[in-house]
């Protein structure tokens, strides 16, 4: 059978086909010799086929499967071993020649019998854990995934079978045709000579006869019969090389489906050496396949002289299995889930190892998206809960508080202003009063204060806040206030909570800047995708006014800036601030239906962002012109 099919480019295109669908196959001749193997598992290799005994158990199952297999058809069975291996037969005419395997293989909708397992480990010697690990890595196959294989297979051996028989018959005929030119030759000479006897002299000598057409077996041979199987035997060659013609377009549809998959995939050698790669994978590598054939994986897509740590080839080299792993690579500019799997030698030696990598990249990211608008929702919500119980408690003490001050005046009053006890009811007002401005800043966070909204322009309250911001901040920092719009730029708010807004976030700014610094506020007019304004927490996409306050200051630490908006949070020191002005920030903005968000590098300043929906109704333009 080997002299008859081309067990190496058979090798080839099952390489292929085991690298796209994890299946693999054993072609077989009568004697046992292997002629084409791929995808063998471990557990036969390297245990049941190791000893003597329970190599036994898989001879006899070669047999069994060898045996009265109709032609077109395949037989199942499962070995003594308990594994299950499926054959069909590779035949030359009506003679059974040769017969292809499966391989070991488990049905998805069986759970494997491990303490039979176990047995069958103690019972034959082997390394149980070693033996459990390789039962784990024996591939399970739907029964539907199975037929699908078999019926390839089936088809494959019919064309094998087909090509071996054109072969036979071509040899045959080759032998044949040089014995048909040279009788018909023969036969040529001899008519020659009677036409010359009938047109010479009687005297003229005739030349010999030519000898008569014989057979291997030395009978003669009519003429007929010799043209009849000299083109039986030119027929068999045009059969031949359509049967060529056919194995090479499947060989190209295979190459074809193999540079189609999107996957970055490399077939690499026990020398770390590139064997062969998709046209993905040299896309993403910027060149071509053949010009990565021969070198180093760890240069080409590592950029590194030795192989790396994390290297799963190593792994597959070092203990053969399917290993996988998520590996981040800059040179290719990727998250790739990689999953790398052994090739064997008919031997059951690693040959190489098929590295199959898919770009996560996008489903990463998403990912890392999703948790921070989650981590902002969950943020969203403390606040919530916290402002809602703010809010409560501050009515309640506002009312306590109307009582302490309303008795505390009457007192105040009543008694001379020379009175000893006015100092101590004058301290008692000051706390009320300290106390009152605590909870309106409680219900300013809370969002539960009545605010007075109207179209506002931004640069006016900008320029405004202006004049104040000068005194708040000192003489040791500067101010630099950028406004882009030339034309109003309108929300709907209220101008004293949106004044607080710059104010406390000034307020914040000097404080982080106690040696001087720079503060610089901006507005400009942007428009936000649906998508950017999910990231930033708004309801919906469209125009927005953004204002920017940024600082030189000392900057926040990062386990410190997802906290700086929770109520009684500070970064001061003790007795330097109630933890509430960026709290009522928070309230502010997102009672205006905004969003507000920090970043600060630690040594170089703090940036507050904050966008505002625009009034989509622009004549309110004309309202402007009346504010003072």
């Amino acid at each position: 059978m080997s002299d008859l099919i081309d067990a190496v480019a058979v090798q080839e295109m099952m390489n292929d086909y085991y690298t796209l669908t994890g299946i693999g196959i054993g072609i077989i001749d009568r004697n046992g010799t292997v002629l084409v193997g791929t995808g063998w598992q471990d557990i036969c290799v390297s245990f049941h086929r190791a000893h003597p005994e329970s190599c036994r158990h898989c001879l006899e199952s070669d047999l069994e499967l060898s045996g009265s297999i109709t032609p077109g058809t395949f037989k199942a069975y499962r070995c003594k071993n308990n594994m299950w291996d499926i054959a069909t037969p590779i035949m030359l005419g009506d003679r059974h020649i040769g017969t292809i395997f499966l391989g070991q293989f488990l049905y998805d909708d069986e759970v494997p019998d491990y303490d039979l397992f176990r047995a069958q480990a103690r019972r034959y010697g082997y390394d149980e854990t070693a033996y459990l690990t390789a039962l784990d890595r024996v591939p399970r196959w739907s029964r539907e995934t199975v037929r699908t294989a078999m019926s390839y297979y089936s088809k494959l051996a019919r064309l094998i079978s087909s090509l071996t028989f054109s072969n036979a018959l071509l040899t045959d005929s080759l032998k044949l045709g040089a014995t048909s030119t040279h009788l018909l030759g023969q036969q040529m000479l001899a008519m020659e000579n009677i036409d010359r006897c009938l047109s010479l002299d009687p005297t003229t000598p005739v030349p010999p006869a030519a000898a008569e057409p014989v057979h291997d077996d030395r009978s003669p041979v009519p003429e007929q019969d010799v043209m009849r199987r000299f083109l039986r035997g030119w027929s068999l060659i045009q059969e031949r090389i359509r049967t060529s013609r056919a194995l090479e377009r499947a060989k190209q549809e295979w190459e074809q489906t193999f540079d189609a998959v999107p996957d970055l995939i490399a077939i690499i050698d026990t020398n770390h050496k590139i064997l062969r790669v998709n046209r993905a994978m040299a896309r993403k590598c910027g060149t071509t396949p053949s010009d990565l054939v021969g070198r180093h994986c760890f240069e080409v897509m590592h950029g590194g002289t030795c192989p790396p740590a994390f290297c799963l080839h190593n792994q597959v080299l070092t203990a053969p299995a399917e290993y996988s792993g998520e590996i981040h690579e800059p040179l290719l500019n990727g998250i790739y889930d990689v999953t790398v799997s052994p090739l064997y030698h008919p031997d059951g030696s690693v040959r190489a190892s098929v590295h199959v990598a898919r770009d996560i990249t996008r489903r990463k990211r998403a990912e890392q998206e999703r948790e921070r608008l989650e981590e902002q929702v969950r943020h969203a919500e403390r606040l919530h809960a916290v402002g809602t119980l703010a809010g409560g408690v501050a009515h309640d003490f506002n009312n306590i508080l109307a009582v302490i001050t309303g008795y505390g005046h009457i007192v105040q009053t009543g008694l001379p202003a020379d009175h000893p006890q006015q100092d101590n009811l004058r301290m008692i007002m000051e706390a009320a009063g300290r106390a009152a401005h605590l909870t309106r800043d409680l219900l300013l966070f809370s969002r539960k204060n009545p605010a007075n909204r109207q179209p506002l322009d931004l640069s006016m309250i900008l320029h405004r806040a202006e004049r104040f911001l000068d005194r708040l901040i000192g003489t040791n920092i500067s101010l630099v206030i950028v406004s882009e719009p030339r034309d109003p730029l309108l929300v709907y708010g209220d101008e004293q909570q949106l004044g607080q807004v710059i104010m406390n976030l000034a307020t914040n700014a000097r404080d982080a800047m106690p040696d001087g610094g720079m503060i610089s506020i901006g507005i400009e007019e942007v428009e936000l995708t649906a998508d950017e304004a999910v990231a930033l927490g708004l309801v919906s996409r469209g125009r927005y006014a953004r204002i920017t306050v940024s600082d030189s200051g000392v900057g926040i630490s990062p386990d410190r800036l997802t906290s700086i908006f929770d109520p009684f949070y500070t970064t001061k020191e003790p007795g330097k601030g109630t933890g509430l002005g960026l709290s009522i920030v928070y309230g502010i903005i997102k009672s205006h239906d905004g969003s507000i968000q920090a970043a600060s590098t630690p040594g170089s300043g703090t940036t507050f962002t904050m966008h505002l929906p625009v009034c989509g109704d622009q004549t309110l333009s004309a309202e402007l012109g009346h504010l003072p």
